[in-house]
């Protein structure tokens, strides 16, 4: 095949792996892994919606952003505005991925849902606040938010559940100290995309939230559901809660850049640097038996595709990810593609 007719094929070719296609196309796949209360339309909807408010997401594999999206179907979360959940890039092992983070709205959602305990207030105490706390046989909160002034820094953070089970209420309470200590625990705290550095309120409450949950008379079912924050996953499994996470905690590290402005009415709050984590850099395996770029194999089996009608580009599509688990062509590497144009003789 020339030069100019290689050119031309891959201009037409360049929309159809699309993730929106790819989710088009294997709606039955993707269908077996959504609850009945959301179709593949809905998802697909829901998904447009992401994309727009954070377009850096489309440099991520879209096996891991196909995957955020279906656990977020299946944990019956939403977000965006309602902030169930975020969608963070995360420099894996092997590429860029997305990482599934719960918010604390989401959390309580879920321990809402139990039927075994109800998340009843969540709380941030600041500087000029009157707050007073006992613990022991009979513990004390006591919380009267300054009126009229500022009412300075965050120095903590409360929330306040109802174990329907005992019918007791039981709390936590956690220092400033000990929220940042769970943010310089986390992957997502270093990021400027991290919720931590847009919202650091909601995510000092989700902290607390998360702490209560461990006190309260949760099934297995929804303990594995709150397992799933801040994973990776590329598999789609009619069960995400069992796909194990693909996070890989030593070599990877999330995607530190310039954050978008925080929503209208939502001020971000200045928060100390957080010190940086240096990872050791993992050793590049050398592709031996295909020397040539990866980006030239890309473009050999672009062309091919385009000369395909619908149904042979699904069938394709369903072969990328069984073979190799990716979604497009472009997250093949040199060796993978270079096999896949020997098997289609192109």
């Amino acid at each position: 095949m020339d030069n100019t007719k290689v050119a031309k094929t891959v201009a037409t070719a360049a929309k159809v792996l699309t993730v929106f296609d790819f989710m088009q196309q294997q709606k039955e796949l993707i269908s077996k892994a959504l609850p009945q209360s959301i179709t593949v339309d809905r998802l697909v909807s829901m998904f447009t919606m992401v994309i727009r408010s954070n377009p850096e997401l489309l440099s991520c594999t879209q096996s891991s952003l196909i995957g955020a999206m279906v656990q977020t179907a299946q944990l019956g979360l939403m977000p965006g505005n309602i902030a169930h959940c975020y969608y963070v890039p995360f420099n894996n092992k092997n590429g860029r991925d997305v990482q599934f983070i719960i918010g604390y709205k989401g959390l309580i959602e879920l321990v809402n849902r139990s039927g075994k305990a109800t998340i009843l207030s969540t709380e941030c105490v600041y500087e000029h606040d009157e707050f007073e706390y006992e613990l022991g046989l009979n513990p004390v909160l006591m919380h009267r938010p300054a009126e009229g002034k500022d009412r300075g820094q965050v120095k903590g953070v409360y929330a306040i559940a109802k174990n329907l089970i005992a019918d007791e209420k039981v709390f936590v309470y956690l220092p400033r100290m000990d929220i940042d200590k769970v943010r310089s625990a986390s992957k997502a705290g270093a990021s400027d995309y991290s919720p931590w550095a847009r919202w650091y309120e909601e995510m000092a409450k989700k902290t607390a939230v998360k702490r209560l949950t461990k006190l309260l008379p949760l099934s297995i079912d929804v303990q594995k559901q709150i397992a799933t924050d801040e994973t990776v996953k590329t598999k789609i499994e009619p069960d995400m809660t069992a796909v194990p996470d693909e996070t890989k905690w030593e070599e990877g590290e999330i995607v530190k850049e310039p954050p978008t402005a925080a929503p209208v009415g939502q001020a971000k709050e200045q928060q100390p640097p957080a010190k940086p984590v240096t990872q050791p850099s993992a050793p590049q395996p050398k592709e031996k038996e295909n020397p040539a770029p990866a980006a030239e194999f890309h473009t050999r089996l672009k062309a091919h595709l385009a000369t395909l009608d619908s149904k042979a580009q699904g069938e394709i599509s369903k072969r990328l990810f069984d073979e190799y688990t990716v979604w497009v062509v472009d997250d093949l590497n040199a060796t993978q593609a270079a096999e896949l144009c020997k098997s289609l003789g192109v």
